[in-house]
């Protein structure tokens, strides 16, 4: 940042500020998730155990980009900033 190279825009914070939040409460369901699910006791059952983590993963995974766009986040421009 001294020497010039790296100069961060205006927004950073806010992102990393909405990004933490959003991956806070990623964490906090993934947490609920795995106490609530017998994992184990689904090893007898591969297809209902492969389609417990599909419906976890996809529910987190809604719920992240949900929070994320309720605080603002713009998913589209996120997206183009990336690529």
């Amino acid at each position: 940042r001294r020497q010039g190279v790296y100069r961060p825009s205006s927004g950073w914070l806010a992102f990393v500020v909405r990004a933490s939040v959003g991956s806070v409460i990623l964490g906090g369901a993934l947490a609920l998730a795995a106490r609530h699910i017998d994992w184990l006791g689904l090893q007898s059952q591969p297809w209902a155990r492969a389609g417990s983590m599909a419906a976890v993963l996809g529910g987190v995974a809604l719920l992240y980009f949900g929070a994320l766009r309720l605080m603002g986040l713009n998913l589209k421009q996120l997206a183009r900033r990336s690529a």
